[in-house]
C-alpha cells in the first residue's frame, strides 16, 4: 500500500483539490487580516455549538452503561467505559 508509485494519475484537467484548473484562480484567494479574524470567530462559535453539554453527557453516559450492561450479561468480562471529553464530570 506504501508505494505510491502504482496509484493511478488523476484524470487530465483535474487538480487535486477538486477545482478545473481555469477556476482555481477565482475561488481561491488569500485572506486579508480582517477576513481570517472573522474566520477564527466563526470557528470558535461553532466549536463551542457542538461542545458536550449536560443533557448529551446523560445520554452518553446511559447508553454507554446499557452497552456495558449487556456485554457483561453475555460475555464473562469486565467492560469500562471510556472517559468523555468533556467539561462534565
Amino acid at each position: 500500500m506504501d508505494n505510491h508509485e502504482a496509484w493511478p494519475d488523476p484524470p487530465p484537467g483535474l487538480l487535486p483539490n477538486g477545482l478545473l484548473p481555469g477556476e482555481a484562480a477565482s475561488v481561491i484567494q488569500a485572506l486579508d487580516s480582517e477576513r481570517w479574524s472573522k474566520a477564527e470567530e466563526r470557528t470558535a462559535e461553532l466549536i463551542t455549538c457542538i461542545q458536550p453539554n449536560q443533557p448529551s453527557e446523560e445520554r452518553r453516559n446511559a447508553v454507554a452503561n446499557y452497552v456495558q450492561r449487556l456485554i457483561m450479561k453475555c460475555f464473562p468480562c469486565q467492560v469500562d467505559i471510556p472517559p468523555s471529553i468533556s467539561c462534565f464530570p
